[in-house]
């Protein structure tokens, strides 16, 4: 109910601006898509499909309100599944106004924002939530209610974010793919603070500019936005696992140098979480090659180490892991681009997983893009368990207007 409510006043609030006598210009674009996913091996669960066919909706509205020196972007997304009822969604990624002038920036309503500069994974970036219904990896995000104000100075840019409502985390459905092995409670999670989902979150980020350098440093207050998944039993057996959210204050530094065709990364984040202080973080390198093989394409080698202070818990993915991967542009008039990536666990030669991406334009108006990706680990102990008959290829295709 509270997650309609927003839902409800974001549609509102667009569906007035949209009319608003302030309106001077419009413009509308977006994407339509079909996706098929197909599993390689039988289901753990019998209830679990071999196959999914889903579609989706992502149109995007942009208003210049010029009566009030603003503007307004309304970016919807829907998507229906054949088979995870949890997939058959709706959500409001992008429901901003903003006011731009020389030095500042002031944002209202529900916003995407990114930080951070590496491949793999990105510990730094916390402001919105995960959908892991979209994306094993967790790289598609919620919309996030926000209110935030951006400094632009000589010597860096401040922004303020004040985060007045919390979105929960959510997963695949119990007849879904790429799950925990037990089904999350989503409808019934806890909080460590009393206010739950309507406690207001606070974060601020600098980044500047210093030459061949990209430097941002960061601190967040709130909510954590990575639950812990604790087992519920029920009659004596396992029901399901029970999202909890614990409160976290964050550190936050990401490094960016060009040198050459080199680049340099780094994410590290310090947390204190449960009366307990520890560090995460990322580093590695991007090394471009020109014209490989004396073709026109492009080939990017990537190298990412990837750590965790909290080498006990078995939630936790990415502790003690090198990811090594290929990017390969091909640089042809239809945007053919290729990644390939695997990430191994440094501490168990078995536990591995890895993906390739690729993507390409059809004409000016539909692309394709193929995703795969495979796990494989014999540990139960390990995150990568619950997933170790998930491997798949997904295949979409899109329309862009």
């Amino acid at each position: 109910m509270r997650l309609f409510s927003i839902h409800m006043w974001a549609g509102v609030l667009g569906a007035a601006l949209l009319g608003s006598s302030f309106c001077h210009a419009t413009e509308f674009r977006g994407e339509l898509g079909i996706q098929q996913r197909f599993f390689s091996q039988s289901p753990l669960q019998s209830d679990q499909p071999d196959w999914q066919t889903s579609v989706y909706a992502e149109p995007e509205w942009l208003i210049d309100l010029s009566g009030i020196g603003a503007d307004f972007t309304f970016r919807p997304f829907l998507r229906w599944d054949s088979e995870d009822a949890e997939r058959r969604s709706a959500d409001i990624r992008e429901g901003l106004l903003r006011w731009t002038r020389q030095d500042w920036d002031l944002s209202l309503g529900i916003g995407q924002v990114f930080w951070g500069q590496m491949e793999s994974i990105n510990p730094v970036d916390l402001i919105n939530q995960r959908d892991y219904r979209e994306e094993v990896d967790g790289k598609t995000k919620l919309g996030q209610p926000m209110v935030s104000l951006a400094l632009w100075q000589s010597w860096g840019t401040t922004t303020f974010y004040v985060l007045p409502y919390f979105r929960e985390r959510p997963y695949p459905g119990r007849d879904g793919r790429l799950r925990p092995m037990l089904p999350v409670l989503q409808d019934d999670p806890i909080y460590e603070d009393d206010d739950e989902a309507r406690a207001i979150d606070g974060a601020v980020r600098w980044n500047h500019t210093l030459g061949n350098l990209d430097i941002g440093l960061s601190w967040f207050n709130g909510t954590t936005r990575e639950p812990l998944l604790l087992p519920v039993i029920a009659e004596g057996e396992p029901a399901g696992l029970q999202p909890y959210y614990p409160l976290l204050t964050q550190w936050g530094l990401d490094l960016l140098y060009i040198h050459n065709a080199w680049i340099w990364k780094l994410e590290a984040a310090y947390r204190d979480q449960q009366d307990e202080e520890f560090l995460t973080m990322v580093g590695g390198f991007e090394r471009t090659l020109h014209a490989v093989l004396d073709s026109t394409a492009d080939l990017g080698v990537l190298l990412e180490y990837q750590y965790d202070g909290r080498r006990n818990n078995t939630q936790i993915l990415p502790q003690n892991d090198l990811f090594l991967g290929f990017r390969l542009a091909f640089n042809d008039t239809s945007g053919t681009e290729v990644l390939l990536g695997v990430t191994q666990d440094m501490d168990d030669d078995d536990a591995r997983y890895g993906f390739i991406k690729s993507s390409r334009r059809i004409n000016e108006h539909w692309t394709w893009d193929l995703k795969a990706w495979w796990f494989s680990t014999d540990q139960s102990s390990q995150p990568l368990y619950s997933f170790r008959r998930d491997d798949f290829v997904e295949f979409s295709v899109k329309y862009h207007f």
